[in-house]
């Protein structure tokens, strides 16, 4: 297939995914899971009052000093906290699953078959250990370029104008281009009843084979999200002594609205191209 055609594809499948932003059935497991995220930052942000501080209060002490959780400390801390709540915890206890399911249900729709998210769930739960096993693969992959990777990336760039956000912006690109080698397992999994290593040998060969085309579908819901990402993480103190810890609450939340959308343009794109590639 030749790039005028790649580029036709991409633009094709982008209309489909936007056509079906309107459908309530295929956004709701990325509502359902922006819902739980919101009941963690409501959590986090009240966390001193009871009962919530009977669990939270020495959960946060475990982790971090007494004194980081009174006012005004704890909020320079709320991003990384909810950020690892959220991805550590809630998308591993229902992410996984919710994922599956959407993959499902995009896949039943690309297929204009019937299939709904009780029926996506079931299927999900099938091949729960093989889900399980490629989320904790893909997430120590990235953890560990987020970890090593400013070392090496920091003195590549520190002699270039706003090194500080090229490096962040690098270590993101190398973390997504980690993810996108991974990507494909999860349709594989779902919608072709592949096993671990089948759906990571799967992905590894589309992946490659279809690099700019498959960077693409992750880097443009990457890049919705990453102003918001950026301000909340490297621009937290100007947010806090500038604004308000009110501010950062409500960017965070902004971020959970957008990330439905996100996801959406993520998994329906990556779910339509494995299909039409590989049925």
């Amino acid at each position: 297939m030749g790039i005028l055609d790649r580029l036709n594809l991409f633009i094709e499948i982008y209309i489909r995914i936007i056509r079906s932003l309107k459908s309530v059935r295929l956004l709701a497991p990325f509502i359902i899971l922006a819902f739980l995220e919101s009941i963690w930052l409501l959590a986090l942000v009240y966390f001193y009052y009871p009962p919530i501080n009977r669990l939270l209060t020495p959960l946060l002490k475990y982790f971090y000093s007494d004194l980081a959780l009174h006012y005004p400390r704890f909020y320079f801390i709320l991003p990384q906290i909810y950020k690892y709540g959220s991805t550590l915890a809630l998308d591993f206890v229902f992410g996984i699953i919710l994922t599956a399911a959407a993959i499902f249900m995009l896949g039943t729709d690309f297929k204009q078959e019937r299939g709904g998210l009780i029926e996506g769930i079931r299927t999900a739960v099938k091949s729960l250990p093989a889900l399980i096993l490629i989320w904790l693969l893909k997430t120590v992959l990235v953890i560990l370029v987020f970890k090593y990777g400013g070392s090496v990336i920091l003195p590549l760039v520190s002699d270039f104008p706003f090194s500080f956000f090229a490096s962040i912006f690098a270590i993101q690109i190398l973390g997504l281009i980690v993810s996108m080698l991974l990507v494909y397992a999860f349709p594989a999994i779902v919608l072709q009843h592949q096993g671990f290593l089948q759906a990571i040998g799967s992905s590894l060969r589309l992946s490659s084979k279809n690099f700019v085309f498959t960077f693409m579908l992750l880097f443009i819901p990457w890049f919705i999200l990453f102003p918001i990402g950026y301000l909340t993480t490297a621009k937290l103190i100007i947010i806090l002594y500038k604004f308000s810890s009110t501010m950062l609450v409500y960017l965070l939340f902004l971020e959970i609205i957008i990330s439905i959308a996100a996801n959406y343009l993520l998994y329906a794109g990556v779910t339509y191209f494995f299909l039409n590639e590989t049925e």
